[in-house]
């Protein structure tokens, strides 16, 4: 599923291969930077987290507020 982060210089589309309470794992073809602070906006959640490590173009975001198991539902619901 596709996301967007919301950084300081920009939004940048991310592929979202995994999604947690604590944090996401994205990929995008734009370098990021660990300690680098973004907005996962992946809707109905946005949801603030840092960049927690990188790797080519993937990255583990680590949210600031772990998310309800509810919230990540919704992700996923299709109304």
């Amino acid at each position: 599923m596709t996301g967007t982060l919301v950084m300081q210089d920009g939004n940048q589309q991310v592929r979202i291969h995994d999604i947690s309470p604590t944090g996401a794992l994205v990929s995008t073809d734009v370098k990021l930077t660990t300690s680098t602070e973004v907005f996962l906006k992946k809707l109905p959640i946005w949801a603030a987290a840092w960049v927690a490590w990188t790797d080519d173009k993937n990255a583990g975001l680590k949210f600031y507020r772990e998310l309800s198991q509810d919230e990540v539902d919704s992700i996923f619901r299709r109304d």
